[in-house]
């Protein structure tokens, strides 16, 4: 929550040097309380995801035009009797999630990762 109350603190502080802030410091103030919510729902707060069963927040932001963006939010979670089972299922939840997004917006893909070596 501190996050959200800096971010609109900074909005009403620079909004007359970055007019674009305006739009955009709410929008970010409210995903930094969404976050804070979803991560107040679990008591613990993990990498282990599968192990604690805490939800994955997958966010995608992509450009439609010039000035309109489509954000895309899900949260994930994993179904299975052990670990492996879950973290495979969380896998593939979210590698299902990124191809749905990346089959609507094939040219907004960028993978920073070199696997194709010359």
């Amino acid at each position: 929550m501190f996050m959200a109350w800096v971010m609109l603190l900074l909005t009403f502080m620079l909004h007359s040097k970055f007019p674009i802030i305006v739009g955009f410091g709410p929008l970010i103030s409210s995903f930094c309380l969404l976050v804070a919510m979803l991560a107040g729902t679990g008591s613990q707060l993990t990498p282990l995801m599968p192990v604690l069963q805490s939800p994955l927040l997958s966010i995608h932001v992509m450009k439609e035009a010039a000035k309109k963006y489509h954000i895309f939010i899900e949260q994930i979670k994993g179904q299975g009797d052990t670990i492996r089972a879950k973290a495979a299922d969380i896998a593939q939840k979210y590698v299902s999630t990124i191809e749905s997004v990346l089959r609507k917006y094939p040219e907004q893909w960028f993978n920073y990762y070199d696997f194709w070596k010359d």
